[in-house]
C-alpha cells in the first residue's frame, strides 16, 4: 500500500497504483541550451493525470480513492460482493491426442477440480463481477472490465473482416495476407501467415482448406487421423447445410465447386 506520493491514489479504471504520470509545476534554469529544473515540483487535485497502463486520462482527483477509515461520515457506505475473474495456471498431466492443437483443446474442456495443479501464477484481473448485498434478484450487479482492449476484441475482429471484404471488393489489387491469416488465426486456425502464403496457389488453397477443417473438427470432436475423410465428408455437408438456410442452391454450388477444383488441378497456379 503506498504511504508516500501516491497514497490513496490509484487509477479508477484498471487499479494501477504503482506509477502515474502527472503534469506538475516546478521552477527551470532556461537558456538556449537547454533547461535545468531546481525547486520543489507540485501538482493537486486539478492536476492532468494518465495511468501508464491502460490509458486513463482525467483530473488527478479522478485517481483519488479514500480508505474505509478515512471517509467523511456523511458519505453512506454499501456492502458489495465482489467476484474477480483472474488469470491461472491448470496443469493437466498425460493427455493422449492426434496434436498439441487437439491436447489443448481436449484439456480446456476439463472442470477445474480435475487439474493435478492449480497455480495463481500472479495471473491478470480480467474483471469484476459486483454485486450489492441483499440484492438476491441482482437487480444492481454490473460486470466492470478491467481489461477493455479484450473485452473489445470481438468487435474489432468484425469490423477488420468487414473492412477487408470491403477492400477486397473495391481495390483487388491489395496485399490483405496478413490481415486475412490474423482473422484466421483469430477464428481458431492453427496456421501461419507463411504456411497459408508459401508454394502453389493449390498449396495455399490447401492450407486454407486445412485452417478450416481444424476449426471444424475441434468443434465436431473428429480428432483422430482416420477421421480425417468423414470430417471433410461432414464439413462439405454441413457447407450445403448452410447454403440452403441462406438461400442458395446447394447442388449448384456443389457442381461449381468440383468444376472449379478440376479447373484447378489443370492450372495449379491461377
Amino acid at each position: 500500500m503506498n504511504t508516500n506520493c501516491l497514497e490513496h491514489t490509484a487509477c479508477p479504471q484498471c487499479g494501477n497504483d504503482s506509477a502515474l504520470k502527472i503534469a506538475v509545476q516546478t521552477l527551470a534554469h532556461v537558456t538556449d541550451d537547454g533547461a535545468e529544473t531546481f525547486g520543489d515540483l507540485e501538482w493537486d487535485d486539478q492536476s492532468f493525470a494518465a495511468c501508464p497502463t491502460c490509458g486513463k486520462e482525467g483530473k488527478l482527483g479522478e485517481f483519488r480513492r479514500l480508505s474505509p477509515e478515512e471517509a467523511p461520515p456523511e458519505i453512506p457506505l454499501t456492502t458489495f460482493n465482489v467476484h474477480l475473474y483472474r488469470e491461472m495456471r491448470l496443469f493437466f498431466p498425460g493427455i493422449e491426442a492426434p496434436s498439441d492443437d487437439i491436447a489443448a483443446a481436449w484439456a480446456s474442456q476439463k472442470p477445474t477440480d480435475e487439474a493435478a495443479l492449480i497455480d495463481d501464477c500472479d495471473g491478470e484481473t480480467l474483471a469484476a463481477l459486483v454485486d450489492m448485498a441483499g440484492d438476491e434478484a441482482f437487480e444492481h450487479s454490473r460486470m466492470i472490465s478491467f481489461d477493455p482492449a479484450r473485452e473489445a476484441m470481438h468487435d474489432l475482429i468484425t469490423a477488420l473482416g468487414n473492412l477487408c471484404a470491403q477492400i477486397e471488393g473495391a481495390y483487388g489489387d491489395i496485399d490483405l495476407s496478413e490481415a486475412n491469416a490474423a482473422l484466421a488465426k483469430a477464428h481458431g486456425a492453427s496456421a501461419s501467415a507463411s504456411q497459408m502464403e508459401a508454394g502453389t496457389m493449390n498449396e495455399k488453397r490447401t492450407a486454407w482448406a486445412s485452417a478450416a477443417l481444424t476449426s471444424f473438427r475441434l468443434l465436431t470432436g473428429q480428432h483422430a487421423e482416420e477421421e480425417t475423410g468423414e470430417a471433410i465428408v461432414d464439413l462439405i455437408c454441413d457447407l450445403l447445410h448452410l447454403a440452403k438456410a441462406k438461400g442458395l442452391n446447394p447442388d449448384a454450388l456443389a457442381a461449381q465447386g468440383i468444376g472449379h477444383y478440376e479447373y484447378e488441378i489443370l492450372h495449379p497456379d491461377e
